[in-house]
């Protein structure tokens, strides 16, 4: 809370993207780069007190002159890149909107619970590739392409990849009619990896995503790809999670099966199942791209991956949260056999990425 004698404004709005403040600030000591991070967030918080009514003309004039002033001075933000712009275009959107819009409950289609309920928290665990579970997963689960025409928020701006798309372009020379797996999807626009492979190279394949509210965005998106709205297992059966709700940073919060964790405001109830389960469902063992990005449940998902039974060519797994460490998970990944190929990062922390090619 700033406050004054006349002011107390509520910045809490902030709090579920800490990315764009304490973490950076705390952890960059670039000077260029934390003014970025500086810039951004007083401008949101101008933003944001411009909405109070009382206060607006003082925070539009604050936030003209500090905008004429960095301009002057040469200063700014520190990524002017199309993908970052974007981000932050959509970050303001979608975070300094109505409160009910950002933080309206959604559930999983009850369908889908129904469908996966007879296979969880079993005293003997039904294992990836229980015939009954794929076939589950097959006539419910999982959702076919879209064949209407894209609904995109930026459709001049096809990658918002933070790098990890053009990587894979180069990796695969321009390839047409690859298979991908995104998981962790978000709204199927908004910093996605596999977006551009899909639009320009006629790619397909199968979109990840756990959120309710980024999965329901993401059915508006018309994606030419499978949709499931399931998070991965970290374990090699179905489970049931509890899921902390946020645009950006979902992550699951613990097994809704330990009684400790009750499900709480801004929490959803999510089912899980292992990839192998749905890649069976799809008649998919061969994928070009994989793509990972969990918020620190990378290592757990990728120990439950039979790689001797799939042939994945190429994968960009996101470290930043891993708490393993991202040694670890290199290591990892070389004795399955794959090479690093490059390691992406970026100001936002969006990107903290490595990617792995499979050595034969």
């Amino acid at each position: 809370h700033y406050r004054s004698r006349r002011a107390t404004v509520n910045t809490s709005f902030l709090r579920p993207y800490s990315k764009l403040t304490d973490e950076y600030i705390l952890h960059n000591h670039d000077p260029e780069m934390k003014l970025g991070k500086t810039t951004t967030c007083v401008l949101i918080t101008m933003i944001r007190i411009s909405q109070s009514g009382r206060y607006k003309v003082f925070a539009f004039a604050f936030s003209t002159l500090f905008i004429f002033g960095l301009w002057r001075n040469g200063l700014g933000f520190a990524d002017n890149s199309p993908a970052a712009q974007a981000f932050l275009a959509q970050w303001v959107k979608k975070n300094l909107g109505p409160a009910e819009t950002r933080h309206k409950d959604a559930k999983i289609d009850p369908r889908i619970i129904q469908a996966l309920d007879p296979f969880m928290d079993k005293p003997t665990p039904v294992m990836a590739d229980d015939g009954a579970l794929v076939k589950a997963i097959r006539s419910t689960v999982l959702t076919p392409p879209s064949n209407e025409p894209y609904n995109l928020t930026t459709p001049d701006l096809v990658d918002q990849s933070m790098g990890q798309a053009k990587a894979v372009r180069e990796i695969f020379k321009e390839k047409k009619g690859g298979f991908f797996i995104e998981c962790g999807a978000l709204d199927g626009e908004t910093l996605s990896n596999t977006l551009v492979l899909e639009h320009d190279l006629g790619w397909s394949g199968l979109l990840v995503e756990a959120d309710p509210i980024n999965y329901q965005n993401m059915m508006s998106k018309h994606r030419k790809s499978w949709t499931v709205n399931v998070c991965l297992s970290t374990e090699m059966n179905p489970m049931k999670v509890i899921f902390k709700q946020d645009f950006q940073v979902g992550a699951i919060a613990g097994k809704s099966s330990e009684s400790n964790n009750i499900v709480e405001s801004g929490q959803v109830e999510v089912p899980c199942v292992p990839l192998f389960s749905l890649l069976l469902a799809l008649n998919r063992t061969t994928i070009d791209y994989f793509s990972l990005d969990v918020e620190g449940a990378e290592f757990s998902v990728l120990k439950t991956v039979p790689f001797d039974k799939l042939d994945i060519k190429v994968l960009s797994v996101e470290w930043a949260h891993v708490p393993e460490g991202k040694e670890a998970l290199q290591k990892y990944m070389e004795d399955r056999g794959y090479y690093l190929y490059t390691s992406i990062s970026d100001w936002l922390s969006l990107g903290d990425d490595f990617i792995f090619v499979k050595k034969y």
